[in-house]
């Protein structure tokens, strides 16, 4: 039987063995044939085997059926609640002793820089912080084209977090043997086809890459 393997926020970075989600809004306005020739955000479309699918709001796959979910760099992007709910989500739709693997960027990292530059007494120290979490705007929109990026683009950073504070969100909603995870370090071999090496560092140090599963009997915590 073939494995159900859910592939979360994929952007174009797909698995030929995967489900592959994003929620960007671009996916919906590329079948509308007309709206691409008033906007176009990226040079070539999704690919094919890319389904519209928001984490935050629904279950991708029926409950106790995924053998494994992938989320390279998708929750950085949601509110917290929204965060939360798409954790549960992953949860239910797991089988158990199933694996989760998520990365997102680590905030320590970029706020120690902030600390040593700040300390040097550098004037760019706050502004270069702001930028490496993602979540300022430098720029206002101004142009059209600028406004409906800033639409549909979904590129800004809303919530961020370090090593220890997405291990307690993961535990809080049942998932044990929660750790940090290299790139390639996975028991399923099929996420060598959606992992990127380069995903999980950053100029400021390694991200926050975790690996948990979901219990066996997912009624003890």
């Amino acid at each position: 039987m073939r494995k159900v393997l859910v592939n979360i926020g994929c952007g174009f970075t797909v698995g030929e063995s995967w489900l592959n989600f994003d929620a960007s809004p671009t996916l919906l306005y590329e079948k509308v044939p007309f709206l691409t020739y008033i906007y176009k955000k990226n040079e070539a479309p999704f690919p094919k085997n890319v389904k519209y699918g928001d984490i935050t709001k629904k279950r991708l796959c029926a409950p106790d059926t995924a053998d494994a979910v992938f989320a390279s760099h998708v929750f950085e992007h949601l509110a917290h609640d929204e965060m939360q709910s798409a954790l549960q989500n992953i949860f239910a739709m797991l089988k158990p002793g199933s694996v989760f693997r998520l990365i997102v960027p680590d905030l320590e990292n970029r706020a120690r820089k902030y600390i040593e530059n700040a300390d040097k007494k550098r004037p760019e120290a706050s502004l270069e912080f702001i930028s490496a979490t993602g979540m300022g705007m430098k720029h206002s929109p101004k142009t059209l084209f600028q406004k409906l990026t800033r639409l549909f683009g979904h590129s800004q950073h809303l919530w961020m977090y370090d090593v220890i504070a997405m291990e307690s969100e993961l535990e809080q909603v049942g998932f044990v043997n929660v750790r940090k995870c290299i790139f390639n370090d996975g028991d399923i071999e099929e996420f060598k086809e959606v992992e990127e090496e380069e995903r999980f560092k950053s100029a400021f140090g390694d991200e926050v890459c975790i690996q948990c599963e979901k219990p066996n009997d997912p009624s003890s915590p």
